[in-house]
């Protein structure tokens, strides 16, 4: 369960880091289909993800978007936007 402290890191990493010009870097910079059915990268279901807040204060966090087929269910690629 999540504190409220990583909470409010999660949504504060959100609102800076997952907006519309974001994602539209992300998908430009990956732009491969799902490697089993071949579904374009365009249509696949892409998610913001952010690294728990201790990884940041250690200097390895990571925030960015990963790119997963509905089909197949298998994640097809991740697009790092952030790292300390």
């Amino acid at each position: 369960m999540e504190t409220e402290e990583e909470e409010e890191f999660q949504r504060e990493m959100a609102e800076e880091h997952n907006t519309p010009q974001t994602l539209e870097w992300a998908m430009n910079q990956s732009k491969k289909p799902c490697p089993e059915c071949g579904m374009p990268y365009d249509k696949l279901e892409w998610s913001f993800y952010c690294s728990p807040k201790a990884s940041w204060r250690a200097l390895a966090g990571r925030a960015g978007f990963v790119a997963s087929c509905p089909k197949c269910r298998i994640n097809v690629s991740y697009v790092t936007v952030m790292m300390n």
